[in-house]
């Protein structure tokens, strides 16, 4: 039975007034876990609201003197806010604690920067957002590929009536393709519902977030990160096809690693093909719920949030129960994510 510390923010951007991290997502599915003996959150940015950062980690040194089997550690990116490096390090080197870094917006300059400065304090860093290959970590012992955590308990066929033809439910300002390509379905007489988003509009609940998913014949997604327009496997992508809805996507790489573009989901290369596969799908119900069968089948048998932490805590090095690793869904999950490492083109 294995003993773990989520070491991670409890608000969304460490405020409160933003609602609770979306990370919670992580606990609430490690938890579930039938060889978890315990789960503790350690909210780094609550206890750094209240005391100076010498006195967070002192707090983060006591927890870690209960002898924890692993912590799992997700970084704010805010040195004001994250316990150090060094700290890290020592809790790895002299007390003998796995540490796991789960990694997101890991693209770009900065972020690449970021991944390499901690590479030497953790037992190892897992990638939810980018193919491992594509950031140039696959000779990297200590790099592990992963993908976005879904949540079962809110994102499921709630079997609700589909009484909305397209959605999008996330930030639009500021991100490449957003504004421009819902803009154009509009003006093409496509009714599309945008809500949500929280860092640049108006937040909702995830119990909503849900349910307007639920309620769509197609959801959209766009991959494209702000700065640099290099492409992720959002959240999202599992959040939509988790409800058994047709996903429509952007270009990009990262997505059609996991999934198969026309079987599980649907890939457009401009707004102008997105306006004519939105169409197209909308008169066409029988492909349409094929394709949002297929995707929803995939994150309910191989991209669970049970075989994401059986696969990172087997590479780290822990045993697993014998059942799991004969299962016919993680087999496929292990021999996908071993290929996707491996690929960079």
């Amino acid at each position: 039975m294995l003993k773990a510390i989520f070491v991670m923010n409890k608000y969304d951007r460490c405020e409160p007034g933003w609602g609770p991290s979306h990370f919670a997502a992580l606990v609430e599915t490690f938890s579930t876990l039938s060889f978890i003996q315990q789960v503790t959150v350690f909210p780094i940015d609550e206890l750094r609201f209240n005391v100076e950062l010498a006195t967070m980690e002192n707090v983060l040194l006591h927890a870690c003197g209960n002898k924890p089997d692993l912590i799992v550690f997700v970084p704010t990116g805010w040195p004001h806010i994250d316990p150090s490096r060094p700290l890290i390090g020592k809790i790895v080197g002299e007390m003998g604690i796995k540490v796991h870094m789960v990694r997101g917006d890991s693209g770009g300059p900065h972020g690449h920067d970021f991944t390499e400065s901690w590479f030497p304090f953790v037992t190892a860093i897992g990638f939810v957002d980018m193919g491992v290959a594509h950031l140039g970590y696959q000779n990297n012992a200590k790099a592990i590929q992963a993908f976005p955590c879904l949540n079962g308990n809110y994102f499921y066929d709630k079997h609700l009536q589909r009484d909305i033809d397209v959605s999008f439910v996330g930030s639009i300002g500021n991100w490449e393709h957003r504004g421009e390509y819902l803009d154009f379905l509009r003006g093409q007489g496509i009714d599309v519902v945008a809500r949500g988003g929280g860092e640049f509009e108006t937040r909702i609940s995830t119990e909503e977030y849900s349910n307007i998913i639920n309620r769509s014949k197609i959801s959209l997604n766009f991959c494209r990160h702000r700065n640099g327009g290099y492409s992720q496997i959002k959240g999202r992508v599992l959040d939509i096809l988790g409800c058994r809805t047709c996903l429509i996507e952007d270009e990009g790489e990262e997505t059609k690693n996991f999934f198969e573009d026309g079987k599980d989901f649907v890939m457009v290369r401009s707004k102008e093909e997105m306006v004519e596969k939105v169409r197209y799908y909308l008169s066409h119900d029988a492909e349409r719920e094929a394709i949002a069968q297929s995707g929803y089948q995939k994150v309910r048998e191989v991209y669970t949030s049970a075989n994401l932490w059986t696969y990172l805590l087997e590479k780290l090095g822990f045993p697993i129960p014998e059942y799991l690793g004969r299962e016919n869904g993680y087999r496929e999950l292990k021999r996908n994510l071993e290929t996707i490492r491996e690929k960079n083109d």
